[in-house]
């Protein structure tokens, strides 16, 4: 399970847009629920937001609930931190400063390629671009 951005360079005050994407697909019905920062924020594959701003920059998690004919529901979890650019101001000369970083993407890049019950599964941390300073990461 993934979440791919839609919105190439998010940005204040304009939407975003992200896709939860399950692969293999599943032949049993899949619910899909977006939550932000830990609540309900809506139903479905697309996630939609109207205005990229302080507060609706953060945690989105995508949960697929799969529902087998008998047995119980199966719930897949993937969260992605989504922030918009800030726009650098200039130095006293007047011209940007090409250093300048505000905002370091974190991505989960999937490594299992196929999600198996009561398997492992495998994914890795990246942070672009790399910090000056040593990166700390926590899972949960």
């Amino acid at each position: 399970m993934s979440i791919n951005a839609l919105t190439e360079r998010p940005t204040r005050g304009s939407p975003f847009y992200a896709d939860c994407r399950l692969q293999p697909q599943p032949s049993y019905p899949v619910r899909l629920t977006w939550y932000f920062k830990g609540r309900y924020h809506s139903e479905g594959q697309r996630l939609s937001i109207r205005e990229l701003n302080e507060y609706t920059a953060g945690e989105y998690t995508c949960q697929a609930t799969i529902t087998p004919p008998t047995g119980t529901p199966v719930t897949i979890n993937a969260t992605k931190p989504i922030y918009y650019t800030a726009v650098p101001s200039p130095d006293v000369t007047g011209k940007f400063s090409s250093s300048y970083h505000d905002t370091y993407w974190v991505s989960i890049e999937p490594l299992t390629q196929r999600i198996e019950y009561r398997a492992p599964y495998y994914a890795e941390c990246r942070i672009q671009p790399r910090p000056p300073y040593p990166a700390r990461f926590t899972w949960y």
